[in-house]
């Protein structure tokens, strides 16, 4: 199939980024760069690659009007899935998934799977970035994650142990090491 969803991930409760972010108004809703909102420019980069209709935001139902406000125009007119509460990046992918397949998503469509809270500067390299990604998952049916090489060790970031080169700088992994001590 040549469809693309894309599903961002904004049920952050704000405890990280305080006191700017709280759990009136978690990060995702802040505008840190420009007038947008994270969650904003993180559904807008998608413009180009995957259409309004194929867009969601996964949240909690206390973020009901916050997503829904920051979302406004830029996802499905059903495009907000609840999570009945927060329990991290796995359960929430496959709520979504779940939820996506129950709206009649076919099981060989790629899911762009994105976190609402990042701030990404180059937006035409993140698109095309993307593109590849999408491109490389269904020539080899798989999973695709991409990494970004730290400039520095930092205890809250995921490691990826990347194994052969399969091309262009794709590779496989080989294992992932969740923020080590």
């Amino acid at each position: 199939s040549d469809k693309t969803y894309c599903l961002v991930m904004a049920g952050g409760r704000g405890t990280r980024f305080w006191p700017e972010s709280t759990k009136k108004k978690p990060k995702q809703y802040l505008s840190l760069v420009g007038s947008n909102s994270l969650l904003q420019d993180s559904l807008m980069r998608f413009d180009p690659l995957v259409s309004k209709d194929d867009r969601y935001v996964v949240t909690i139902k206390e973020q009901e009007d916050l997503a829904k406000e920051h979302s406004n125009n830029l996802v499905n007119k059903n495009g907000i899935i609840f999570e009945p509460s927060s329990r991290n990046t796995a359960p929430c992918i496959l709520l979504s998934v779940a939820q996506l397949l129950k709206q009649g998503a076919g099981l060989d469509e790629v899911v762009a799977i994105m976190p609402a809270d990042h701030v990404i500067l180059n937006t035409k390299g993140f698109q095309e970035t993307i593109q590849s990604a999408i491109s490389l998952s269904k020539e080899h049916s798989s999973i695709v994650t991409i990494g970004i090489r730290p400039s520095f060790p930092h205890t809250g970031f995921g490691y990826i142990h990347r194994q052969s080169e399969v091309q262009n700088n794709c590779f496989t992994v080989n294992s992932f090491k969740e923020k080590p001590d």
